[in-house]
This record gives C-alpha cells, sequence and structure tokens, in this order.
C-alpha cells in the first residue's frame, strides 16, 4: 500500500438531513347545525376527517364535495377554500390538522395527485388520515400534557409516519399507473 493512501473499508455514509415539520391549528370539533366557515386559505396543507355528520367543501374553481363519516381531504397550501355543516339541525364532528414539511418532491406529489379532492373512507388514505389524526387527539386529550416535550416528538412521530405512508401510498399509484 502506498503511503498516505488511506483505505475505507466498510464504510457506511449517513445522509444529510435537514428536516422540518410545523404544525398548527388541528383540532377535533363538534358544530352545530347550519355552521360554515368563511373563505380561506392557508400557506400550508390541511388535513381533514369527518368524523359524524356530512360537510360541505367548497374549493375556488372545483366542483363542491360532500364528506360524509370517515371521508377526508387535504387540501393544498394557498388554496382558497369554505366548510360548511350540510345539516341545518343536526351537528357535525371533524378532526383537522394545518401542516407543512420540507421534502419538495413529496410536497409536489401531494399536490399533484391527491390534494383538493375526496378521500373515501374504504381508502387507505383516509384510514391512514384518520388514524394520525386519532393518534394527535388522544395524546392532547390531557391539556396540561399537550405542551411537554415527549408528547410534542410523539405528535411528530405522528405525522411523520403519516407522511411516510402518504409517500408509500402515491408509489404504489405511480407504480400502477405505469404497469398500464
Amino acid at each position: 500500500m502506498k503511503k498516505g493512501v488511506v483505505i475505507l473499508q466498510k464504510f457506511i455514509s449517513i445522509p444529510t438531513i435537514e428536516s422540518g415539520l410545523y404544525m398548527f391549528g388541528g383540532h377535533q370539533h363538534t358544530v352545530n347545525g347550519g355552521w360554515s366557515f368563511f373563505e380561506q386559505k392557508h400557506q400550508v396543507f390541511e388535513v381533514m376527517i369527518v368524523i359524524d355528520g356530512y360537510q360541505l367543501t367548497e374549493i375556488r374553481d372545483h366542483d363542491s364535495m360532500i364528506l360524509g363519516p370517515g371521508d377526508g381531504i387535504i387540501i393544498a397550501p394557498g388554496t382558497l377554500h369554505t366548510n360548511s355543516n350540510m345539516s341545518k339541525t343536526a351537528p357535525m364532528t371533524y378532526m383537522c390538522l394545518h401542516f407543512d414539511f420540507e421534502d419538495i418532491q413529496l410536497r409536489s406529489q401531494i399536490i399533484s395527485l391527491i390534494s383538493n379532492q375526496l378521500i373515501p373512507a374504504s381508502s387507505q388514505l383516509a384510514k391512514a388520515s384518520q388514524k394520525m389524526l386519532n393518534g394527535i387527539i388522544k395524546l392532547c386529550r390531557n391539556k396540561s400534557l399537550s405542551s411537554d416535550f415527549s408528547i410534542q416528538v410523539e405528535i411528530e412521530i405522528l405525522l411523520l409516519k403519516y407522511l411516510k405512508q402518504v409517500n408509500s401510498l402515491i408509489l404504489k399509484c405511480q407504480f400502477k399507473l405505469e404497469k398500464r
């Protein structure tokens, strides 16, 4: 071996990862009949799941959607939208979370492939969305603990696992499209 030459044996590189999650405005809410929320937009994603009742979601320049129990939607950043309870008398319960993350590829795939459309309750995506939101709601039931660092990390882990599932579902969908 030449002097000054270093041979790397069994070298395993760990990738550089810059990661950032941002979450706000997440909640589970039961609203009265006739409830509606003014037109709004966010610079982040919003995932919503209806638990009970029926929600009318209107997205500017799109057809209106009616979400029933278990149905969901992921609203893309910058999308003008309104939500209202379809019933004038019966309550409706829904869960939502506003979030963002730094992976440009997954962000663009969510925006172009699955956002701003009804996600049926029977779909894997709706089930994954509901599982993630239920898990976060469960962790936040005790308000005195919801600001605890370990609880916040658990919430981040739930969102990261959800994004991993979304990525996997998108890859499966793309593979099926390419096979045609």
